[in-house]
C-alpha cells in the first residue's frame, strides 16, 4: 500500500531548522518522520520524496538522510532545487534572490549551517551505496537554477534533467503543470525503480 506525508518548513529555512512538530534539525526529522510512520503501524520500505524550489532542497535533503541514516531505498524528484545555502558559496555566484530568507536563515544557523551543501550527502554516499538513493533535478534554463543544479552532477546516483524551454524560476512547476509534463514526471518516478535508466 502507498501513504504519503506532506511536510512544510514553516520557519522557511529550507529544512535545515527542521519541521515543527517534528524535531530542531534534519537528521531528527528524518527519524521522527519514520517514527511517526511505525507508531500506526505502517512500514517504509521504499521512500518517494517530492519538492521544488526550497521544498526541493528539503526533498534531496531528508531523501539523502532516509537512505543514508536508515538505509531504506529513498527516489527523489526535486524541482529547480537550491543545492547549497552557505552564505560565501551564495554570495559567489550573486544568488540573492531571496534576501530576507537567507539573511534570516544565516542569522539563526551560521554562515555555513550543517548540511547546508547537499554534495556532502549526494557524493561519497553514492559512490559506495547507489542502490539506496536515486535522484532526478529537473531544472530550466535560468542561470542560478541551472548553478545550483549542476553543483550535483558528479554525484552517480543522480539524473540532471534540463528544460532549456523553461527559464522563470517562479513559473517553472506551474509550465510542466499546464503543459502535462508534470504529471508525467510524477508517475514516472512513482512507479519507476530507478530515475537514472
Amino acid at each position: 500500500s502507498v501513504h504519503s506525508l506532506f511536510l512544510s518548513d514553516t520557519q522557511r529555512r529550507w529544512y535545515l531548522s527542521g519541521v515543527r512538530g517534528l524535531g530542531t534539525n534534519p537528521a531528527i526529522v528524518a527519524d521522527s518522520v519514520l517514527s511517526f510512520l511505525a507508531q500506526r503501524d505502517l512500514e517504509a520500505s521504499e521512500i518517494l520524496v517530492v519538492g521544488a524550489s526550497m521544498g526541493g532542497f528539503g526533498a534531496l535533503l531528508l531523501g539523502a538522510l532516509f537512505a543514508t541514516r536508515n538505509k531504506i531505498p529513498t527516489s527523489v524528484l526535486a524541482f529547480n532545487p537550491q543545492t547549497f545555502l552557505g552564505q560565501h558559496q551564495l554570495n559567489a555566484i550573486h544568488d540573492n534572490r531571496w534576501p530576507d530568507l537567507f539573511a534570516a536563515m544565516h542569522q539563526a544557523l551560521g554562515p555555513n549551517p550543517p548540511f547546508s551543501d547537499l554534495i556532502e550527502l549526494w557524493g561519497p554516499f553514492c559512490q559506495h551505496n547507489s542502490s539506496l538513493l536515486k535522484g532526478r533535478i529537473v531544472y530550466g534554463s535560468d542561470t542560478l537554477d541551472r548553478i545550483h543544479a549542476t553543483h550535483l552532477a558528479t554525484s552517480q546516483c543522480l539524473k540532471l534533467d534540463p528544460r532549456p524551454e523553461l527559464n522563470d524560476h517562479a513559473s517553472f512547476t506551474r509550465s510542466l503543470r499546464d503543459s502535462g509534463e508534470l504529471a508525467s514526471l510524477l508517475l514516472t518516478a512513482f512507479f519507476s525503480s530507478s530515475f537514472t535508466q
